[in-house]
């Protein structure tokens, strides 16, 4: 398999505070962005962010759905990997542990643990922004 080269814009826009969400607008689809992510900060395999408590993501019981956090935490992992630069070609296995119902905004940390030549590994923790206990633990594979 050829890997295509890495696009470089992506990870300028993404190292630079000031075109992350520029980033945010034109890699990921636009029922993602609806979710309401935002306060990105990012450094080099890792990203921070905020999932707003929101009625538009609400499952029947109050909470956020399992669905977008599970979406939320593959776009975050997602653009720790682009902030490497070494091309990853997208994820591969996702495991989304629910630890505490999603009742308020979610504190985000997505952080690159390994990357090698053919494959990456990735966690995210989601966090109740009023207690900051864990709610949401994931962990990804990419495919380099």
């Amino acid at each position: 398999m050829n890997k295509e080269p890495v696009d470089d814009r992506f990870r300028d826009m993404i190292l630079n505070p000031d075109r992350v969400d520029e980033l945010y607008e034109a890699v990921f689809s636009s029922w993602m962005r609806t979710s309401g992510l935002t306060d990105f900060r990012v450094s080099a395999g890792r990203v921070s962010a905020r999932l707003p408590f929101s009625q538009d993501l609400l499952f029947v019981g109050g909470t956020i759905c399992g669905q977008a956090i599970a979406g939320v935490a593959d776009t975050t992992i997602a653009m720790a990997m682009i902030s490497l630069g070494t091309g990853h070609r997208g994820t591969s296995y996702l495991h989304t542990h629910f630890l505490r119902p999603g009742t308020e905004d979610l504190l985000i940390e997505a952080e690159v643990l390994r990357s090698g030549a053919t494959t990456a590994y990735a966690e995210c923790h989601m966090r109740l922004a009023s207690t900051n206990k864990l709610a949401v633990h994931a962990v990804a594979e990419f495919i380099c």
